[in-house]
């Protein structure tokens, strides 16, 4: 398999930018274009992880940010993304696990404190066990990002 057809590789390039002088990433700078004009901009200030092509022709994408997972279709060649499903990294209530298939990811439904439903991802193995491992890093980060108040009783 192709990891750069499926949107798996660190892409490369001859340019740096920011701190610490990294080459920039035309995969990357793709995931962070479509986070911010996806679903009118709503996505605008969160903090871009990863993404990844979930199906061969590149039509449906899951984005990771350190606030969300969202998942992508492009219906038309030249149409807008449109957000199937967006999902708060907070309302996930537990690592996500990868069965021969797909990628589940155990979530609260809704307002509710006491429902949870699962969010199933469907694709090849090799790309399930990556996403798997960038949503994993995504709820650390994103935890060790929140702060801790602790209280004594």
């Amino acid at each position: 398999m192709d990891l750069a057809y499926h949107g798996l590789s660190d892409g490369g390039g001859d340019f740096c930018i920011g701190n610490g002088l990294r080459p920039i990433s035309v995969h990357e700078s793709m995931g962070y274009h479509m986070l911010e004009t996806i679903g009118n901009s709503r996505f605008i200030n969160d903090t871009y992880w990863a993404h990844a092509a979930i199906d061969k022709i590149g039509k449906s994408i899951v984005i990771v940010s350190l606030e969300h997972v969202i998942r992508i279709n492009k219906c038309r060649l030249w149409g807008p993304w449109e957000v199937e499903w967006a999902i708060d990294l907070d309302d996930i209530i537990s690592m996500p696990k990868i069965n021969c298939v797909e990628l589940i990811l155990n979530t609260r439904q809704g307002d509710s404190s006491t429902g949870t439903q699962q969010i199933k991802i469907a694709g090849q193995k090799e790309m399930l066990v990556w996403l798997h491992e960038k949503i994993e890093q995504a709820i650390i980060v994103s935890m060790e990002d929140k702060s801790w108040t602790l209280t004594e009783n």
